[in-house]
Protein backbone atom coordinates (compact mmCIF):
# COMPACT_ATOMS: atom_id res chain seq x y z
CA UNK A 1 0.00 0.00 0.00
CA UNK A 2 1.29 3.19 -1.19
CA UNK A 3 0.58 6.82 1.26
CA UNK A 4 0.84 9.65 -0.81
CA UNK A 5 0.88 13.28 1.68
CA UNK A 6 0.33 16.30 -0.10
CA UNK A 7 2.05 19.71 1.35
CA UNK A 8 -1.19 21.47 2.91
CA UNK A 9 -0.85 25.32 3.04
CA UNK A 10 -1.40 26.47 6.52
CA UNK A 11 -4.34 28.85 4.84
CA UNK A 12 -6.26 26.63 3.09
CA UNK A 13 -6.51 24.93 6.07
CA UNK A 14 -7.68 27.73 7.98
CA UNK A 15 -10.47 27.78 5.34
CA UNK A 16 -11.36 24.39 6.37
CA UNK A 17 -11.46 24.56 9.75
CA UNK A 18 -14.36 25.68 11.79
CA UNK A 19 -14.31 28.51 14.56
CA UNK A 20 -14.19 26.18 17.14
CA UNK A 21 -11.61 24.15 15.68
CA UNK A 22 -9.57 27.54 15.35
CA UNK A 23 -10.60 28.24 18.70
CA UNK A 24 -9.11 25.29 20.26
CA UNK A 25 -6.01 24.61 18.48
CA UNK A 26 -5.68 28.55 19.87
CA UNK A 27 -6.20 27.40 22.98
CA UNK A 28 -4.02 24.33 23.18
CA UNK A 29 -1.35 26.90 21.84
CA UNK A 30 -1.90 28.94 24.74
CA UNK A 31 -2.01 26.26 27.36
CA UNK A 32 1.64 24.79 26.21
CA UNK A 33 3.00 28.10 26.69
CA UNK A 34 1.68 28.50 29.93
CA UNK A 35 3.04 24.61 31.21
CA UNK A 36 6.25 26.46 30.21
CA UNK A 37 6.34 29.44 32.18
CA UNK A 38 5.23 27.95 35.99
CA UNK A 39 7.16 29.73 38.79
CA UNK A 40 10.50 28.59 39.67
CA UNK A 41 11.02 27.23 43.16
CA UNK A 42 12.92 30.72 44.36
CA UNK A 43 9.41 32.27 43.94
CA UNK A 44 7.11 32.05 46.44
CA UNK A 45 4.33 29.64 47.17
CA UNK A 46 1.56 32.04 46.38
CA UNK A 47 2.49 32.33 42.67
CA UNK A 48 3.00 28.93 42.30
CA UNK A 49 -0.57 27.97 43.45
CA UNK A 50 -1.87 31.17 41.24
CA UNK A 51 -0.26 29.66 38.52
CA UNK A 52 -1.44 26.14 39.15
CA UNK A 53 -4.98 27.53 39.17
CA UNK A 54 -4.70 29.78 36.08
CA UNK A 55 -3.39 26.69 34.33
CA UNK A 56 -6.43 24.35 35.34
CA UNK A 57 -8.67 27.33 34.58
CA UNK A 58 -7.43 27.18 30.88
CA UNK A 59 -7.47 23.36 30.93
CA UNK A 60 -10.95 23.43 31.62
CA UNK A 61 -11.74 26.29 28.81
CA UNK A 62 -10.73 23.98 26.38
CA UNK A 63 -11.76 20.73 27.73
CA UNK A 64 -15.69 22.63 27.74
CA UNK A 65 -14.80 23.80 23.93
CA UNK A 66 -13.86 20.55 23.04
CA UNK A 67 -16.81 19.04 24.73
CA UNK A 68 -19.45 21.31 23.18
CA UNK A 69 -17.69 20.51 19.70
CA UNK A 70 -17.97 16.81 20.33
CA UNK A 71 -22.08 17.94 21.72
CA UNK A 72 -22.73 19.61 18.08
CA UNK A 73 -21.01 16.48 16.14
CA UNK A 74 -22.93 13.80 17.79
CA UNK A 75 -26.20 15.76 17.62
CA UNK A 76 -25.40 15.81 14.29
CA UNK A 77 -25.07 12.28 13.76
CA UNK A 78 -28.03 11.00 15.19
CA UNK A 79 -29.93 13.88 14.65
CA UNK A 80 -32.35 16.12 17.14
CA UNK A 81 -36.28 16.59 17.43
CA UNK A 82 -37.26 20.21 16.41
CA UNK A 83 -38.60 19.57 19.95
CA UNK A 84 -38.49 16.87 22.67
CA UNK A 85 -35.88 13.88 22.63
CA UNK A 86 -34.52 11.55 20.71
CA UNK A 87 -32.52 8.28 21.97
CA UNK A 88 -30.60 6.22 20.12
CA UNK A 89 -28.55 3.20 21.32
CA UNK A 90 -25.33 3.20 19.15
CA UNK A 91 -22.93 0.23 20.48
CA UNK A 92 -22.72 0.42 23.86
CA UNK A 93 -24.18 3.86 24.78
CA UNK A 94 -27.26 5.43 24.72
CA UNK A 95 -27.13 8.92 23.08
CA UNK A 96 -30.16 11.65 23.78
CA UNK A 97 -30.57 14.74 22.37
CA UNK A 98 -33.34 17.18 24.00
CA UNK A 99 -33.95 20.20 22.06
CA UNK A 100 -36.24 23.09 24.14
CA UNK A 101 -37.90 25.52 22.49
CA UNK A 102 -38.23 28.91 25.52
CA UNK A 103 -41.35 30.72 25.31
CA UNK A 104 -42.08 33.87 26.69
CA UNK A 105 -44.95 36.60 26.04
CA UNK A 106 -44.54 39.66 24.50
CA UNK A 107 -46.16 41.29 27.56
CA UNK A 108 -47.37 44.73 25.14
CA UNK A 109 -49.26 42.45 22.86
CA UNK A 110 -50.58 40.51 25.99
CA UNK A 111 -51.53 43.83 27.51
CA UNK A 112 -53.79 44.67 24.35
CA UNK A 113 -55.73 41.48 24.22
CA UNK A 114 -56.48 41.37 27.72
CA UNK A 115 -57.71 45.04 27.13
CA UNK A 116 -59.47 43.50 23.72
CA UNK A 117 -61.10 40.35 25.24
CA UNK A 118 -60.26 40.34 29.04
CA UNK A 119 -62.20 40.80 31.73
CA UNK A 120 -62.54 43.75 34.03
CA UNK A 121 -61.67 41.80 37.20
CA UNK A 122 -58.09 41.66 35.76
CA UNK A 123 -57.38 45.53 36.13
CA UNK A 124 -57.48 45.11 40.26
CA UNK A 125 -54.43 42.80 40.04
CA UNK A 126 -50.64 43.39 38.77
CA UNK A 127 -50.13 40.60 35.86
CA UNK A 128 -46.73 39.11 34.11
CA UNK A 129 -48.22 37.20 31.62
CA UNK A 130 -46.68 33.43 31.17
CA UNK A 131 -47.06 31.00 28.49
CA UNK A 132 -48.53 27.42 29.77
CA UNK A 133 -46.60 25.43 27.14
CA UNK A 134 -49.17 22.76 26.96
CA UNK A 135 -51.89 24.70 26.23
CA UNK A 136 -50.01 27.00 23.72
CA UNK A 137 -49.04 23.59 21.70
CA UNK A 138 -52.90 22.56 21.82
CA UNK A 139 -53.73 25.60 20.25
CA UNK A 140 -51.03 25.72 17.82
CA UNK A 141 -51.81 22.52 16.79
CA UNK A 142 -55.94 23.18 16.76
CA UNK A 143 -56.66 22.77 12.68
CA UNK A 144 -60.20 24.91 12.75
CA UNK A 145 -60.82 27.13 15.63
CA UNK A 146 -63.66 28.53 16.30
CA UNK A 147 -61.62 31.29 18.02
CA UNK A 148 -61.35 34.38 16.02
CA UNK A 149 -58.54 35.06 18.54
CA UNK A 150 -56.02 32.77 17.70
CA UNK A 151 -53.52 34.21 15.45
CA UNK A 152 -53.27 37.35 17.77
CA UNK A 153 -52.69 34.88 20.70
CA UNK A 154 -49.95 32.89 18.92
CA UNK A 155 -48.59 36.46 17.68
CA UNK A 156 -48.57 37.29 21.11
CA UNK A 157 -45.70 34.39 22.19
CA UNK A 158 -42.59 34.47 21.56
CA UNK A 159 -40.63 30.88 20.66
CA UNK A 160 -37.24 30.66 20.32
CA UNK A 161 -35.22 27.41 20.39
CA UNK A 162 -33.14 26.94 23.12
CA UNK A 163 -30.14 24.83 23.34
CA UNK A 164 -29.90 21.42 22.75
CA UNK A 165 -28.55 18.90 25.81
CA UNK A 166 -27.00 15.87 24.64
CA UNK A 167 -26.74 12.50 27.15
CA UNK A 168 -24.23 10.09 26.70
CA UNK A 169 -24.87 6.91 29.13
CA UNK A 170 -23.20 3.66 28.72
CA UNK A 171 -25.27 0.34 28.32
CA UNK A 172 -24.91 -2.61 30.35
CA UNK A 173 -24.80 -5.45 28.02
Amino acid sequence: MTIILHAVNLVDLRHRLRPHDIIATRKKKRLMELETTAPTNAECATAKVAHALYLKRAEESLAKSERIELEEQLSALVGVKSEGSKTSTVGEYKVTTTTRMIRSVDQRSAESLREKYGSEVFALFPVRYSVNAQEFKSLVEMKNTPFGWKEEVVGAVLTKPGKTAVTVERVES
